[in-house]
């Protein structure tokens, strides 16, 4: 019987390192992913700006150009799906990351809150100009926070400095 016990600790060696092999995979699924580029928090600008724009419309002009947008935003949202091939669940990303997802949700609600009250005040014009701005500088400051949290995620898990897409 004795015999037997240097094979249990080799598979459970070997059963420890597939565990963590898995674990380092999953983690790979929130941190490794398409970079969108330096274009991609101003056209999240843009588009936050053309939708307040619309309200300055005709209530059929802006009906249309919302559906054209929310169209848009589909459309884009599944092509980076697609390239990305997983879409991380937030539940289940690593505490780091986790809560970069939760500081960009309410830095969200909190610019469409703000834009809201400016609207109450200001003209269409200046509000569409504000959240072209906010929705610019939120998009680049979350993606920079997020590829920081990706990087510490992965050095917390002995990934090192491996070649990454994004």
């Amino acid at each position: 019987m004795e015999s037997e016990r240097p094979n249990d600790t080799a598979d459970h060696a070997a059963h420890a390192d597939q565990l963590a092999e898995l674990r380092r995979a999953e983690l790979l699924m929130h941190t490794r992913y398409p970079r969108l580029g330096h274009w991609y928090p101003p056209l999240t600008g843009l588009v936050a700006a053309v939708y307040v724009a619309g309200f300055a419309l005709p209530s059929g002009a802006g009906a249309v150009l919302w559906t054209l947008i929310v169209l848009g935003v589909v459309m884009a949202m599944r092509r980076y799906q697609r390239l990305r091939g997983a879409e991380p669940d937030p539940r289940r990303s690593p505490a780091l990351i986790r809560r970069e997802i939760i500081l960009f949700v309410v830095a969200y609600i909190a610019i469409i809150a703000a834009l809201v009250a400016l609207a109450q005040i200001a003209y269409w014009w200046m509000v569409a100009l504000a959240a072209f701005v906010l929705f610019t500088a939120g998009t680049a400051v979350y993606g920079a926070r997020y590829a920081r949290a990706t990087r510490r995620a992965e050095a917390e898990a002995g990934l090192g400095d491996a070649t990454q897409t994004r």
